[in-house]
């Protein structure tokens, strides 16, 4: 094999290796009225698995943090609440991502709804993190994954504003 081949095939599989794609509907806009400010988070496993990881804490805590760093976290004035499902976890490994390429995958996906004080939801968005491929340097992934995650959902509120 050539040096342009074998170097053509590790690129692809370093852009390949991981992935985020993130859906966001505003459901009714005209409940939507001025400034995003979220004054609560909801997070709750869906899976039907129990994991060594407290993973509702960790994507809260991400949640809160990036709510905090976009300025649109007001937990004395906010009017919306945010309510977010971790529908699929897989903590994977990164020695079998290195070994083979889609091995010991790790996903995070999720659903979630910004809601109004009477529970009606403004906006439902889907988001799923997932990092297949790669070695050393996605040593942690299981946990990093939670932050990526946290920053596309709250990514994606600032957009409808």
């Amino acid at each position: 094999m050539s040096k342009k081949f074998i170097a053509a095939l590790l690129s692809f599989l370093f852009i390949a290796g991981c992935s985020t794609t993130s859906v966001i509907e505003v459901v009714n806009p005209d409940l939507l009225d001025g400034e995003i400010a979220v004054a609560n988070v909801t997070v709750s496993n869906a899976t039907g698995e129990a994991f060594d990881i407290d993973i509702e804490s960790m994507l809260t805590k991400g949640l809160l943090d990036e709510l905090s760093n976009q300025s649109i976290l007001d937990e004395t004035g906010g009017k919306f609440n945010l309510d977010v499902s971790i529908v699929q976890y897989e903590k994977g490994n990164a020695f079998a991502r290195w070994m083979v390429p889609g091995m010991g995958a790790t996903v995070l996906s999720v659903e979630a709804s910004l809601k109004d004080s009477s529970g009606s939801i403004i906006a439902q968005s889907q988001a799923t993190k997932s990092i297949g491929a790669g070695g050393g340097y996605t040593i942690g992934a299981w946990a990093t994954v939670f932050k990526d995650i946290s920053k596309t959902l709250v990514t994606d509120l600032v957009s409808i504003k």
